[in-house]
């Protein structure tokens, strides 16, 4: 057989590579609707997170959280033991609205000190563990980037403020254990970086 014309090949090598091109561009442009997608999904599951955060936050939860936060070291550990505890009693309120309404608590008083029995210390550690467990679930999803990480910063980053030495419920987290919260644990290193510095071109942080 005759070998075909010099320009005959070069077409088809030219239709070759224009074929060969078209798949990659079309690739390509796959791939960036690919991500596309991802990151509106990733956005979208953000603001479906801190709809569900604000729909199932309790009173009671946010009134145990801010009692956390006043506990010293020992007081703290009794908490998370789940043995009786003695405040002073300048945290009645707090405590009163961290447990349920019904029925009435009844606390035992002194004139400066209220007692917590095993069964109230429980409670007010189950809202407690509950309101964090919903925020380490929470970043979780950023961390594996199911969602997306500066729009919940955004909402939640007022939780860690190192410029004034605060850090979410940190003592009670401590207690629980260092690997019980990964996921809250990595925010907070992530958190005091960006405040002190060291990490550059990412979203401003709310310290109120």
């Amino acid at each position: 057989m005759d070998k075909l014309p010099e320009w005959l090949t070069a077409l088809a090598a030219l239709v070759t590579a224009a074929g060969v091109f078209f798949l990659w561009k079309q690739l390509r442009l796959m791939q960036i609707q690919v991500a596309a997608d991802h990151e509106r999904s990733r956005r979208e599951n953000s603001i479906n997170y801190l709809f569900e955060w604000a729909k199932g936050l309790l009173r009671t939860s946010s009134l145990a959280r801010r009692l956390v936060e006043v506990l010293d070291d020992r007081q703290t550990i009794a908490l998370v033991h789940e043995e009786e505890l003695t405040l002073a009693k300048t945290h009645k309120d707090l405590v009163l609205g961290a447990l349920p309404s019904t029925p009435h608590p009844i606390l035992k008083e002194t004139a400066d000190e209220i007692h917590l029995d095993k069964s109230q210390v429980a409670e007010i550690r189950w809202q407690v563990v509950r309101y964090i467990n919903i925020l380490e679930s929470i970043f979780v999803a950023a961390r594996h980037e199911v969602a997306d990480k500066q729009i919940l910063i955004e909402q939640f980053g007022f939780l860690f403020n190192p410029e004034k030495g605060y850090y979410f419920m940190k003592k009670f987290r401590d207690a629980m254990g260092a690997k019980s919260y990964p996921a809250l644990s990595d925010l907070e290193e992530e958190l005091k970086a960006r405040h002190e510095g060291k990490t550059k071109g990412l979203a401003p942080i709310r310290t109120h």
